[in-house]
């Protein structure tokens, strides 16, 4: 049987934001031991500057990252359709956040909202330069959804392969009928619903905590009918945050939701979306 080796997507387009994911794509393909998939769509005839951007960004991962496996390629096509269909044979897919935009534009907003809605398994959103593993901790937002197991997955695999510390975040948001912030209404068991909700955060990470027994976790949980908020601020002192894509208030597509796009445009670090599709090779 032979063993496949699914490769790390990555989409450019020439722009600083796919250059940022291109960065970001190769230490992830590097670290992994994987090929790394370079796309570029373009909707209209293959030219040279389509070629051109390709051998940037070929040239770019070799010089830092020689022993790498390379594939470039165009793509006729969408930006969107290009990458969503493309991630659904890659281990990770990255795409930066904010870039040319156009016909061209690999990494525009929509782009990288559609993918990490529409695509599959593990989508990473870079959206500045700080995308390169520093020794900071990885910050999980633990979701007891359906698809969130896969999210925890992702999030220690990165830990042991980055080898640094794992912190796990449960926001629970259990205000019944009206919303009163965290403040809870008269008759409101808050010291039971506070006990359940460390039960479903050990829960969630039980199973994960055996098979990365190296990895060392610190978990939380904080009250709030504001998640996102929770979450940036966690999220300052972190390498990378991890997300379920229908976590943290059981959210249509995250990036569709005030969630993703609160973490995307306010962390500085990289964000993977995670989908209940993903398999861990």
């Amino acid at each position: 049987m032979v063993d496949v080796q699914y490769p790390v997507v990555v989409g450019v387009d020439g722009s600083p934001a796919a250059l940022h994911a291109l960065g970001f794509a190769a230490a992830e393909a590097s670290a992994r031991g994987v090929p790394l998939q370079i796309v570029h769509a373009e909707r209209l005839t293959i030219g040279t500057s389509s070629r051109a951007v390709l051998d940037d960004a070929r040239a770019r991962v070799l010089k830092r990252y020689p022993a790498t496996s390379i594939h470039a390629v165009v793509v006729h096509g969408g930006p969107a359709s290009v990458l969503v269909e493309a991630s659904g044979h890659a281990v990770v897919t990255v795409v930066g956040c904010r870039g040319l935009g156009g016909l061209a534009g690999l990494v525009a907003g929509s782009v990288s909202a559609d993918v990490a809605t529409h695509g599959h398994g593990a989508v990473v959103v870079v959206r500045g330069p700080h995308y390169l593993p520093s020794g900071r901790p990885v910050l999980l937002g633990v979701d007891a959804t359906t698809g969130g197991d896969q999210a925890v997955g992702y999030a220690f695999e990165e830990a042991a392969l980055r080898a640094v510390p794992l912190r796990a975040l449960y926001a629970w948001t259990h205000t019944p009928i009206s919303d009163l912030g965290e403040v809870a209404p008269p008759g409101y068991r808050m010291a039971e619903v506070e006990e359940q909700s460390w039960f479903q955060l050990a829960a969630a990470l039980a199973g994960w905590l055996e098979k990365y027994p190296g990895v060392a976790v610190t978990p939380s949980l904080v009250h709030s009918r504001h998640p996102a908020k929770k979450l940036i601020a966690a999220a300052l002192d972190v390498d990378l945050v991890v997300v379920g894509s229908r976590g943290l208030g059981a959210l249509d597509g995250l990036l569709g939701g005030s969630v993703g796009h609160a973490l995307t445009h306010r962390v500085p670090c990289p964000v993977a979306i995670v989908h209940p599709d993903t398999a861990f090779r």
